[in-house]
C-alpha cells in the first residue's frame, strides 16, 4: 500500500479512534473493522489482525493513532507545500464537521424536559 493511500485510510479512522479515546467504548461496523484490518495488515504491521478479538482491535487503533502522530508530519513534509495546505484544510474541515455533528447529538440528549405549568 502506498503511503498516500495509507494515510487517507488512517484519516478516515481518526474520528473513530478519537471517539474511542473520549468514551472508552466503541461499536464498529463491518466496513470500519475491515478498514482497520487493511491498514494494519497492508500498511503498518504487515501481520494478521484478529478482528474477532476486541482487545486486538483496540490495540490496533492505539498503534494506528501512534503511527499517524509520528509519521504523518514526515509524510506531509515529503510532499509539495501547496498540497499540504489543502490536505490539512480538508482534514480540519472534516474533523470540525464530525465534531459539530457529535456535539449536536450530545446537545439533543442533554435538553431538559419542558417544565409543567401548574
Amino acid at each position: 500500500m502506498e503511503r498516500k493511500e495509507l494515510f487517507e485510510h488512517i484519516q478516515k479512522l481518526l474520528p473513530l479512534i478519537n471517539q474511542y479515546y473520549k468514551t472508552r467504548s466503541i461499536k464498529l461496523t463491518a466496513d470500519e473493522t475491515s478498514l482497520i484490518k487493511l491498514v494494519w495488515e497492508k500498511g503498518i504491521m504487515r501481520t494478521t489482525l484478529q478482528t474477532s478479538c476486541a482487545t486486538c482491535i483496540t490495540y490496533a487503533m492505539d498503534v494506528i493513532y501512534s503511527f499517524n502522530e509520528r509519521e504523518y508530519p514526515k509524510y506531509l513534509r515529503s510532499i509539495d507545500p501547496e498540497p499540504i495546505e489543502t490536505i490539512v484544510e480538508e482534514i480540519q474541515e472534516e474533523f470540525a464537521k464530525k465534531e459539530m455533528e457529535e456535539q449536536k447529538k450530545q446537545d439533543k440528549k442533554r435538553k431538559p424536559a419542558p417544565r409543567k405549568k401548574s
